[in-house]
């Protein structure tokens, strides 16, 4: 749930001030954790420890609940944390870290947040706050051209090793974004947007409304998550007139409700091996609701059936036909191409066949007049022996990355169930990668629980080794994708080889973390009919197949134009296949995944 939370300077009354922020639709204030007085008194004239002297409110002023529901403590400027002189720096870890203790004694598990002015020499800073904060630490800075403040921020998370306490409050000015920074901000934990009031012009009607180009920055940002404003302002009794334009914008900008992957977005998951395990209803349920792929199916089948000459029988094969969806493909593929078919149904999972012959003898037969004959074969196709050969196989075995699901290995098999002239769907598959950045699957990756009796120090090692399918949310992709791997069907070499070897160079547009390779695929279906997730082709309305991440174990600074280098392995062994990977440059990482030691998809 979003929240738009009052910076307000120091105030007489913790609690007027809550109120006061409620009846103007605040639903939290941020204030100074401690009195100036104090900080003064403290640096120049007494060693901490001595006459302690009050230095903030008591905390039974507000109801425990209401410290860390409504209220976000500011931390004082941290400047002279890192200097040299040990005095200056002594005492302000000092009131740092008494400051820290005391929000942590008011809230518990709510946000502190401190403003960052300067961007040199920011470790000890880092050290202290991912060792204090218990919850949030939020970073207040700048978005602008004239500074750069993501290399503060930088500098700052990876001091506390990318910590996943740190995230981002960006304020808002009013000079214009250069866009490759606008966009490396978009793939970096941010919490909220910070919006002065001066910011602010009055429309026709003399209400305060944003100027269209920070209108503009505010929407890419709505674009891609839940937004929180802090709104920084002077007393005024009309600040409601801010907090009601604010949630107004949320609601004619923001796009990122209506996306529904939003539930899942930059969430991990475990890539499906449909070979060693047989799938679930609900999976099958998931492909089966995207009808963009399978109008891509159907067009594509149409058009091979009216490219095929002469009026006999055409033997059509559903590899992995699943609970049937690419049956009623090949049906009314048959029905507009007006020819005759026989369908054979291969399926090797039995609790999917018995779907199949529900489907057999209550739906297909009654959607067409010519009544094709269907033949539903519980087999795996590698197993199968045909009495006759097909004109076409069609399959949806692709994956994620195009090949992880083994589908070059399962068509390969399939070869001999293909005449000599017959069509597969699909007859192409080619895999892309692009380096990207993004804290939050890092800090998820992290975050996975171990494996079996892994140890614990050892396993994010084993984690950050396997790859993921993520709808990516949160994320910077620093170049374009390019091709990988490339497969073709059917593959009559012999022997077969799907062994696979590719290095690609990318330039980086501007400074960034690499944080590992985000991975796609397209597909050609029949002549120029595709499918694909290639973020600049995406298949319009498609969504069976999210891409996947491909984690590197340690982050990589990268300078702008400097190149990132990666090369990839596919390894085909007697019971499984696996991926390996480095890096070249900016950095030579250690090789990934060697010999399949985090995961492999097995064949059997």
């Amino acid at each position: 749930m979003t929240y738009t939370c009052l910076i307000s300077s120091f105030p007489g009354d913790i609690k007027q001030t809550i109120e006061f922020a409620r009846i103007n639709k605040f639903s939290a204030i941020s204030v100074n954790s401690i009195n100036y007085g104090f900080r003064d008194r403290e640096l120049l004239k007494l060693p901490l420890k001595n006459d302690h002297v009050p230095f903030s409110r008591s905390d039974l002023i507000l109801e425990a609940n209401d410290w860390s529901r409504r209220v976000i403590m500011m931390l004082s400027d941290p400047y002279g944390i890192d200097f040299k002189d040990g005095k200056v720096r002594q005492a302000k870890e000092a009131l740092l870290c008494q400051e820290l203790d005391h929000a942590n004694f008011l809230q518990g598990s709510g946000y502190v947040m401190i403003r960052l002015n300067y961007g040199n020499k920011l470790a000890n800073l880092a050290r202290i706050l991912a060792a204090k904060v218990k919850c949030l630490a939020l970073i207040n800075l700048k978005l602008s051209n004239e500074e750069d403040t993501w290399s503060w921020w930088n500098q700052l998370r990876t001091c506390a090793n990318f910590s996943g306490k740190f995230k981002v409050v960006l304020e808002i000015t009013s000079g214009a974004v250069n866009e490759e920074a606008l966009k490396k901000w978009l793939g970096e934990p941010i919490e909220g947007l910070e919006i002065p009031t001066s910011l602010f012009i009055r429309n026709k009607n003399n209400y305060p409304v944003l100027p269209k180009n920070i209108q503009q920055v505010l929407g890419r940002f709505l674009e891609k998550r839940n937004i929180n404003f802090f709104v920084s302002a002077p007393f005024d009794e009309n600040l409601h007139f801010y907090s009601e334009y604010l949630e107004s914008v949320k609601v004619k900008l923001s796009k990122y409700q209506d996306n529904v992957f939003k539930s899942v977005a930059d969430a991990l998951q475990i890539p499906l091996q449909p070979l060693y395990d047989n799938l679930d209803t609900y999976t099958y349920d998931v492909f089966e609701k995207d009808p963009i792929k399978y109008m891509k199916y159907q067009e594509a089948i149409t058009a091979a059936l009216k490219d095929m000459e002469g009026d006999s029988e055409k033997i059509i094969m559903v590899l992995g036909a699943g609970r049937g969806p690419l049956v009623r493909a090949v049906l009314n593929g048959a029905c507009k191409s007006q020819k005759t078919v026989k369908i054979l149904v291969i399926e090797k999972n039995a609790c999917a066949i018995n779907t199949l012959y529900g489907h057999m003898s209550e739906t297909w037969l009654s959607e067409t007049d010519k009544n094709p004959v269907i033949e539903v074969i519980n087999k795996d196709m590698r197993d199968y022996n045909p009495p006759v050969k097909a004109d076409m196989i069609v399959s949806e075995l692709l994956g994620s990355f195009g090949d992880n699901e083994l589908s070059p290995e399962c068509l390969d098999c399939a070869t001999r169930l293909l005449k000599d002239t017959g069509i597969s769907i699909p007859y192409r598959s080619t895999s892309y990668v692009n380096p990207m950045m993004s804290t939050k699957l890092l800090e998820a990756v992290r975050n996975l629980p171990a494996r079996g009796n892994q140890p614990e120090p050892f396993s994010y090692t084993k984690k950050a080794q396997t790859m993921y399918v993520v709808f990516l949310n949160n994320v910077y992709h620093i170049d374009s994708p390019k091709a990988l791997f490339k497969f073709e069907h059917p593959n009559r070499e012999n022997p077969v080889n799907n062994n696979r070897f590719g290095e690609v160079s990318f330039k980086a547009k501007t400074d960034c973390v690499l944080t590992g390779f985000a991975g796609y695929f397209d597909a050609d279906l029949y002549k120029d009919i595709k499918i694909s997730t290639h973020p600049l082709e995406h298949t319009a309305g498609m969504s069976s197949w999210f891409p996947v991440f491909i984690p590197l174990i340690q982050p990589q600074f990268v300078k702008e134009g400097e190149d990132i280098s990666g090369s990839f392995w596919r390894n085909v062994g007697s019971h499984a296949v696996w991926y390996e990977w480095m890096t070249t440059s900016p950095q030579h990482s250690l090789m990934h995944n060697t010999e399949g030691h985090c995961s492999k998809i097995y064949s059997v």
